[in-house]
């Protein structure tokens, strides 16, 4: 009995430890491919996606004005940056969604990079 309960308490384990790389990550022909990673190396690890939608977005992100002051500091020449009131700056991100469709036996990978990083990934139905 006591070994069945262990059994069963290290396979569960087993199990929660595991469903939290599939949070962020999953495998493509044994290698890890977690958010953060670059397009270059999912590319080396998956190879190319079965499709890629490319799109670009402007977001609005808060930036701050710094200017360079030139200080007199003890007879020598010195400069310090001076923070002034934020502002915000129009960015554009290109925004490119890799699908990668493994086959029947598994799900659909959907990755999401932003100005070539990994930054989703969404596991959905099996593949066909």
């Amino acid at each position: 009995m006591k070994t069945k309960l262990s059994f069963i308490f290290f396979l569960s384990l087993f199990f929660i430890a595991s469903s939290n790389v599939s949070a962020n990550g999953f495998y493509c022909d044994g290698k890890l491919i977690s958010v953060g990673d670059t397009k270059y190396e999912v590319l080396g690890k998956c190879g190319e996606p079965d499709f890629i939608d490319v799109r670009t977005e402007k977001r609005i992100k808060r930036d701050y004005y710094r200017e360079l002051v030139p200080l007199w500091d003890f007879n020598r020449y010195t400069t310090r940056q001076i923070y002034r009131e934020p502002f915000l700056v129009v960015e554009e991100i290109v925004i490119e969604e890799w699908t990668y469709n493994f086959g029947p036996t598994r799900f659909i990978r959907y990755l999401t990079f932003e100005n070539g990083k990994l930054v989703n990934i969404v596991t959905g139905d099996y593949g066909f």
